[in-house]
C-alpha cells in the first residue's frame, strides 16, 4: 500500500514538470508567433525593408544621416561629383561623396512628384483629358514627355508610369492640375510632403518636373530618403520597380503608347556585382548634368540605396551607379 501511494506520489510530480514544461513551451511558441507577425507586418508595411526583417535603424530618415568612421570616401572611383550610398537594413551610409552639398535634382524630382500623386488620387482609373496648353508647355520647355496629344483622354494610373518612365512633363502637369488645380499648389503639397519627411533645409520644390529654377534644390540624401518614402507606398513602388509598361489604346492611340524604364534596362548589362537594381529615376539638366537615385538587392538579400549626381553622360551615370554597388554593396 506505501508503495502504491509513493509510486502514485511519484507520478503526480512528474505531471506537475511535464505541465510546466509544457505550459512553457506553449508561451515561447506563441511568442515566436507573435514576432513573426509584427515582422511581416512592418515588411508590407514599409516596402523597401528586408523580408528579413531588419532593424529598427533600417527606418531612420536617410536625409539626417551622417557618415561614421566605417564609411567610404568614394572620391575617384566614379565621374559623379555627388553621391552616397546606404545600406538600408541596417540604416547607415557606407560610402559618400559631398553628399551634403545642395544640388537641383532634376527629373529626380519626379519622384516625390509620384508620391504625392500616389496618396492624393482616390480613383486611378479616372480618365483626364490633356489640354493644348499642356502640350504647348512641353514644347516650349522642350520636356522630357510621353507623347501625349491635346483631347486625348488616359487614366490617372497611365499618367503615374508616365511621370516615371519616360520622365513625361505632360503627365506631370495633367495630374498635378487634377490633384491640385494647378501645378504651383501642387508644389506646395511636394513642400508639405518634404516638411513631414523630414528632409534637409536645404530642400525645396519650385516645380513638379524638376525643370531648372534656382530656387528648387536639395542634397542627394535628400533624394535618398524620397526614394525611400516612395518604396514604402504600393502604388508608387510598382511604378518604380516597372521595366516596361503598356498604355492602352487611347483616342488619339489606337496601338497605345509603349513606355519603357531605359536606365533599369541598361544597367541590367552592366556589372553591379551581388545587387540587382530593382527600381530607378533619372535625371538631367545642364545644371546638374547626369543624375539617379535607384536602389537594389543583394543575392544575399540586402537592401541597398544609391544616389549620384553631376556624372558627364547618360553612360557615365549608369556606370557610375553600377560601379557603387560593384564596390559597395554585398
Amino acid at each position: 500500500m506505501k508503495r502504491r501511494m509513493r509510486y502514485a506520489a511519484l507520478f503526480l510530480a512528474g505531471a506537475i514538470q511535464l505541465s510546466s514544461m509544457l505550459g512553457g513551451a506553449k508561451i515561447a511558441f506563441s511568442e515566436n508567433l507573435t514576432g513573426a507577425a509584427e515582422s511581416s507586418t512592418s515588411e508590407s508595411r514599409t516596402g523597401i525593408v528586408s523580408a528579413a526583417s531588419p532593424s529598427d535603424s533600417a527606418s531612420a530618415n536617410l536625409s539626417g544621416l551622417q557618415p561614421d568612421s566605417d564609411s567610404a570616401a568614394i572620391g575617384d572611383l566614379i565621374n559623379s561629383q555627388y553621391a552616397v550610398v546606404y545600406d538600408l537594413d541596417r540604416g547607415r551610409i557606407i560610402a559618400d561623396k559631398n553628399s551634403s552639398e545642395v544640388i537641383n535634382p532634376a527629373s529626380m524630382t519626379k519622384v516625390m512628384t509620384l508620391l504625392v500623386c500616389a496618396e492624393h488620387l482616390p480613383d486611378l482609373d479616372k480618365r483626364l483629358t490633356v489640354t493644348q496648353d499642356i502640350v504647348d508647355y512641353v514644347h516650349a520647355h522642350d520636356a522630357s514627355n510621353c507623347g501625349l496629344e491635346a483631347g486625348e483622354q488616359i487614366s490617372a494610373r497611365d499618367l503615374l508610369y508616365g511621370v516615371i518612365l519616360p520622365s513625361g512633363a505632360d503627365a506631370v502637369m495633367l495630374l498635378s492640375r487634377e490633384i491640385a488645380g494647378s501645378e504651383a499648389a501642387f508644389v506646395g503639397l511636394m513642400n508639405q510632403k518634404a516638411q513631414e519627411l523630414g528632409l534637409s533645409s536645404g530642400a525645396h520644390f519650385s516645380n513638379a518636373t524638376g525643370l531648372y529654377d534656382p530656387n528648387h534644390h536639395m542634397t542627394v540624401k535628400d533624394t535618398a530618403e524620397i526614394l525611400n518614402a516612395a518604396m514604402k507606398n504600393p502604388t508608387a513602388r510598382t511604378v518604380l520597380e516597372s521595366f516596361e509598361y503598356s498604355i492602352p489604346a487611347t483616342n488619339k492611340h489606337a496601338a497605345g503608347i509603349r513606355l519603357s524604364n531605359l536606365f533599369l534596362k541598361r544597367i541590367k548589362g552592366q556589372d553591379t556585382g551581388r545587387v540587382s537594381v530593382t527600381a530607378a529615376k533619372t535625371g538631367y539638366v545642364r545644371q546638374s548634368m547626369f543624375c539617379a537615385v535607384s536602389s537594389g538587392v543583394s543575392e544575399s538579400g540586402k537592401h541597398y540605396l544609391v544616389v549620384s549626381g553631376f556624372a558627364s553622360s547618360t553612360w557615365q551615370c549608369i556606370a557610375d551607379q553600377a560601379a557603387l554597388y560593384r564596390s559597395y554593396c554585398r
